[in-house]
């Protein structure tokens, strides 16, 4: 089953889950949270450095969230980068009404560069405070056009523009890789943009689905058996096809990553990534 948003607002403390909404069923199939703690000494996804309060948007009634930047190995997560010229990859989430400030910071730090892959999996605007929608067009642009390639998925808080879906990278494959899977200098890369919400609350003009659509157009990009699977939504261990699955949505402020020795699911939600 795929969850809810509130059914992904998980906290793993020892060895205990404060869960809402979340039935003891799904407990033991959810991989939201990293069991083994935070250090990653592991195969695939070795990170290095993780410096906390890295920018902070502003929340109801006075609160912040602060969005981290994390430090990781390139190689160990994407074998094809170095072979296809990649030197850097950068993933991201959820940055909301901070992502032009992000960018910004981005860019002009040469963190983004044209040796740099960049995958975003949603909710990447706003407008001045967090759950608050926007059209991320602009920022895709400048992504695009300061990278070797941008891919992406869409969240429930961007806006739906047909332009969006439309861009193209220098390479000729397409940004948004919704529904599909496409051959990529990282691997083969699939997505699906989007949340599952109850029927009373479908719209497809806010990427927001219903369990069973939602769920058809998942299987759907598993049946081209991506490498990389970009997601907004989370999805339980069972659900998972990829390699490397990257999501967003899901507010788990302590452990983020779940891992065995041979997938990666790892939440970016509010955060960004540099593998180098």
């Amino acid at each position: 089953a795929i969850l809810t948003g509130m059914q992904c607002c998980l906290l793993f403390l020892g060895q205990k889950f404060l869960v809402s909404e979340v039935t003891l069923k799904l407990l033991d199939r959810l991989c939201l949270c990293n069991p083994r703690g935070a250090s990653f000494h592991y195969s695939m996804f070795k990170e290095v450095k993780s410096v906390p309060n890295f920018r902070e948007e502003r929340l109801h009634r006075g609160r912040v969230k602060s969005k981290s930047y994390h430090y990781c190995k390139l190689l160990s997560t994407f074998p094809l980068a170095k072979e296809n010229g990649v030197k850097r990859v950068i993933a991201m989430s959820d940055i909301h009404s901070m992502t032009p400030e992000v960018v910004d910071w981005l860019i002009t730090k040469g963190r983004i560069t044209p040796q740099t892959v960049v995958l975003t999996t949603g909710d990447m605007a706003g407008a001045g405070r967090l759950g608050q929608d926007g059209d991320p067009l602009a920022e895709y642009h400048r992504l695009k056009d300061a990278a070797l390639a941008l891919y992406f998925v869409q969240g429930n808080h961007d806006d739906y523009n047909p332009k969006a879906l439309d861009l193209v990278n220098d390479d000729g494959t397409p940004c948004c890789v919704h529904g599909q899977v496409i051959p990529t200098v990282l691997g083969t890369i699939g997505g699906v943009n989007g949340i599952v919400v109850s029927e009373e609350h479908v719209d497809g003009s806010k990427h927001k689905f219903s369990q069973t659509d939602y769920s058809a157009q998942y299987r759907e990009v598993l049946t081209g058996a991506p490498d990389i699977m970009l997601t907004h939504q989370p999805v339980t261990r069972e659900e998972v096809g990829a390699t490397i699955h990257l999501f967003g949505h899901a507010h788990c402020d302590v452990d983020y990553a779940c891992h065995d020795e041979e997938r990666l699911q790892l939440n970016m939600d509010g955060r960004v990534f540099q593998f180098e």
